[in-house]
């Protein structure tokens, strides 16, 4: 079971990280592009806060965007998704190290 869990975990961190740097390399292209048009328009170093702020309100574009799509998800099948008492069952630790010993 520690495998298929640590199997999860390295697809959630890769893919996690992925997206991280596709975010990042889009926003690097806002970025650039407006400090560019600001060099060409002769502004100086205003031209970084100018790109900067563009970037910005790009990723916070974005992200208002990917929050308002969660709402469009499906719902989870199944009921309300509470957690009954009685859905788990209840383990003796010398159970569990028995089980252990024997795989």
């Amino acid at each position: 079971m520690q495998t298929v869990f640590g199997i999860a975990t390295g697809i959630f961190f890769l893919t996690w990280m992925l997206y991280m740097q596709l975010g990042l390399s889009l926003a690097s292209v806002v970025f650039f592009n407006v400090v560019e048009d600001k060099f060409a328009q002769g502004v100086g170093n205003a031209a970084f806060v100018d790109g900067f702020r563009s970037a910005l309100v790009w990723v916070a574009g974005v992200l208002v965007g990917l929050f308002a799509l969660m709402f469009a998800l499906p719902k989870a099948s199944g009921g309300s998704g509470e957690i009954v008492s009685g859905d788990v069952e209840d383990v003796e630790v010398e159970d569990v190290a028995v089980e252990r010993e024997l795989v």
